[in-house]
Protein backbone atom coordinates (compact mmCIF):
# COMPACT_ATOMS: atom_id res chain seq x y z
CA UNK A 1 0.00 0.00 0.00
CA UNK A 2 1.34 3.40 -1.01
CA UNK A 3 1.12 6.22 1.46
CA UNK A 4 1.43 9.94 0.81
CA UNK A 5 4.95 9.84 2.24
CA UNK A 6 6.04 7.36 -0.43
CA UNK A 7 4.58 9.51 -3.17
CA UNK A 8 6.24 12.64 -1.80
CA UNK A 9 9.57 10.82 -1.57
CA UNK A 10 9.38 9.70 -5.22
CA UNK A 11 8.31 13.13 -6.48
CA UNK A 12 11.02 14.92 -4.50
CA UNK A 13 13.67 12.45 -5.71
CA UNK A 14 12.68 13.07 -9.33
CA UNK A 15 12.66 16.83 -8.75
CA UNK A 16 16.10 16.71 -7.09
CA UNK A 17 17.51 14.65 -9.97
CA UNK A 18 16.11 17.13 -12.51
CA UNK A 19 17.59 20.09 -10.63
CA UNK A 20 20.99 18.39 -10.32
CA UNK A 21 20.99 17.54 -14.04
CA UNK A 22 20.02 21.10 -14.94
CA UNK A 23 22.79 22.55 -12.78
CA UNK A 24 25.36 20.12 -14.22
CA UNK A 25 24.43 21.06 -17.79
CA UNK A 26 24.75 24.78 -17.06
CA UNK A 27 28.04 24.19 -15.24
CA UNK A 28 29.48 22.16 -18.12
CA UNK A 29 28.38 24.74 -20.69
CA UNK A 30 30.06 27.53 -18.75
CA UNK A 31 33.13 25.64 -17.54
CA UNK A 32 34.14 24.05 -20.84
CA UNK A 33 33.10 26.52 -23.54
CA UNK A 34 35.43 25.19 -26.26
CA UNK A 35 34.48 21.55 -25.82
CA UNK A 36 30.77 22.24 -25.55
CA UNK A 37 31.02 24.42 -28.65
CA UNK A 38 32.64 21.47 -30.46
CA UNK A 39 29.84 19.19 -29.22
CA UNK A 40 27.25 21.70 -30.40
CA UNK A 41 28.86 21.83 -33.84
CA UNK A 42 28.92 18.03 -33.98
CA UNK A 43 25.24 17.85 -33.04
CA UNK A 44 24.34 20.54 -35.54
CA UNK A 45 26.32 19.14 -38.47
CA UNK A 46 26.32 15.35 -37.89
CA UNK A 47 23.55 14.26 -35.47
CA UNK A 48 23.28 10.71 -36.82
CA UNK A 49 27.04 10.19 -36.59
CA UNK A 50 26.89 11.38 -32.98
CA UNK A 51 24.06 8.92 -32.31
CA UNK A 52 25.89 5.99 -33.91
CA UNK A 53 29.19 6.60 -32.16
CA UNK A 54 27.38 7.30 -28.89
CA UNK A 55 25.43 4.06 -29.15
CA UNK A 56 28.62 2.06 -29.70
CA UNK A 57 30.49 3.73 -26.85
CA UNK A 58 27.52 3.50 -24.49
CA UNK A 59 26.99 -0.21 -25.14
CA UNK A 60 30.67 -1.14 -24.90
CA UNK A 61 31.42 1.16 -21.96
CA UNK A 62 28.37 0.03 -20.00
CA UNK A 63 29.11 -3.64 -20.66
CA UNK A 64 32.73 -3.29 -19.57
CA UNK A 65 31.77 -1.27 -16.51
CA UNK A 66 29.06 -3.75 -15.53
CA UNK A 67 31.50 -6.65 -15.73
CA UNK A 68 34.12 -4.76 -13.72
CA UNK A 69 31.65 -3.68 -11.05
CA UNK A 70 30.35 -7.23 -10.62
CA UNK A 71 33.83 -8.59 -9.82
CA UNK A 72 34.66 -8.95 -6.10
CA UNK A 73 38.03 -7.16 -6.18
CA UNK A 74 37.75 -3.64 -4.72
CA UNK A 75 40.18 -1.95 -7.12
CA UNK A 76 38.58 -3.54 -10.15
CA UNK A 77 35.14 -2.57 -8.83
CA UNK A 78 36.37 1.02 -8.41
CA UNK A 79 37.69 0.94 -11.99
CA UNK A 80 34.21 -0.12 -13.15
CA UNK A 81 32.67 2.88 -11.41
CA UNK A 82 35.30 5.10 -13.05
CA UNK A 83 34.25 3.74 -16.47
CA UNK A 84 30.58 4.44 -15.65
CA UNK A 85 31.56 7.96 -14.57
CA UNK A 86 33.54 8.52 -17.77
CA UNK A 87 30.54 7.57 -19.90
CA UNK A 88 28.32 9.93 -17.89
CA UNK A 89 30.89 12.74 -18.15
CA UNK A 90 30.98 12.34 -21.93
CA UNK A 91 27.20 12.39 -21.96
CA UNK A 92 27.03 15.60 -19.94
CA UNK A 93 29.62 17.21 -22.20
CA UNK A 94 27.52 16.37 -25.26
CA UNK A 95 24.28 17.41 -23.59
CA UNK A 96 25.89 20.73 -22.64
CA UNK A 97 26.50 21.18 -26.37
CA UNK A 98 22.80 20.56 -26.90
CA UNK A 99 22.12 23.14 -24.20
CA UNK A 100 24.17 25.66 -26.20
CA UNK A 101 22.10 24.90 -29.30
CA UNK A 102 18.87 25.27 -27.34
CA UNK A 103 20.13 28.54 -25.86
CA UNK A 104 20.81 29.87 -29.33
CA UNK A 105 17.30 28.89 -30.46
CA UNK A 106 15.72 30.48 -27.38
CA UNK A 107 17.54 33.72 -28.15
CA UNK A 108 16.40 33.53 -31.77
CA UNK A 109 12.82 33.12 -30.56
CA UNK A 110 12.92 36.39 -28.64
CA UNK A 111 14.50 35.09 -25.47
CA UNK A 112 17.07 36.78 -23.25
CA UNK A 113 20.03 38.72 -24.61
CA UNK A 114 22.62 37.43 -22.13
CA UNK A 115 24.29 34.08 -22.92
CA UNK A 116 24.00 32.96 -19.28
CA UNK A 117 20.23 33.38 -19.24
CA UNK A 118 20.09 31.51 -22.54
CA UNK A 119 22.08 28.62 -21.02
CA UNK A 120 19.70 28.51 -18.06
CA UNK A 121 16.65 28.33 -20.31
CA UNK A 122 18.26 25.92 -22.77
CA UNK A 123 19.20 23.53 -19.98
CA UNK A 124 15.70 23.83 -18.55
CA UNK A 125 14.23 22.88 -21.92
CA UNK A 126 16.49 19.84 -22.27
CA UNK A 127 15.89 18.62 -18.71
CA UNK A 128 12.19 19.41 -18.87
CA UNK A 129 11.73 17.37 -22.03
CA UNK A 130 13.56 14.41 -20.46
CA UNK A 131 11.47 14.71 -17.28
CA UNK A 132 8.08 14.19 -18.96
CA UNK A 133 6.64 10.99 -17.49
CA UNK A 134 6.96 7.86 -19.63
CA UNK A 135 7.67 9.56 -23.00
CA UNK A 136 10.59 11.57 -21.67
CA UNK A 137 11.84 8.85 -19.34
CA UNK A 138 11.65 5.95 -21.77
CA UNK A 139 12.17 7.61 -25.16
CA UNK A 140 13.76 11.05 -24.98
CA UNK A 141 16.17 10.59 -22.04
CA UNK A 142 17.90 7.44 -23.39
CA UNK A 143 18.27 8.98 -26.85
CA UNK A 144 19.59 12.17 -25.25
CA UNK A 145 22.08 10.13 -23.22
CA UNK A 146 23.35 8.24 -26.29
CA UNK A 147 23.57 11.33 -28.50
CA UNK A 148 25.29 13.17 -25.67
CA UNK A 149 27.92 10.43 -25.36
CA UNK A 150 28.55 10.56 -29.11
CA UNK A 151 28.82 14.34 -29.28
CA UNK A 152 30.88 14.47 -26.10
CA UNK A 153 33.28 11.85 -27.42
CA UNK A 154 33.70 13.64 -30.75
CA UNK A 155 34.27 16.94 -28.93
CA UNK A 156 36.68 15.37 -26.44
CA UNK A 157 38.92 13.61 -28.98
CA UNK A 158 38.93 16.51 -31.44
CA UNK A 159 42.50 17.74 -32.00
CA UNK A 160 41.69 21.40 -31.42
CA UNK A 161 38.51 22.78 -30.02
CA UNK A 162 36.83 25.47 -32.10
CA UNK A 163 36.56 28.99 -30.81
CA UNK A 164 33.91 29.18 -28.10
CA UNK A 165 30.68 30.76 -29.18
CA UNK A 166 28.02 32.16 -26.95
CA UNK A 167 24.32 31.61 -27.06
CA UNK A 168 24.06 34.50 -29.50
CA UNK A 169 26.22 32.92 -32.22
Amino acid sequence: MTTIGDVLMIVSTLLAMACATWATLVFAALMFPGRTAAAALELENHPFRAFASGLAVTIVGSAVATVLVSLPLPLVKALGFVVFGAVLCLSFLGMAGLTRLAARQVKGAGGPDQPFAGYLRGAALVVGAASIPFVGWLLFAPVLLVVGVGAGLRAFVRATAPEPFGAEA
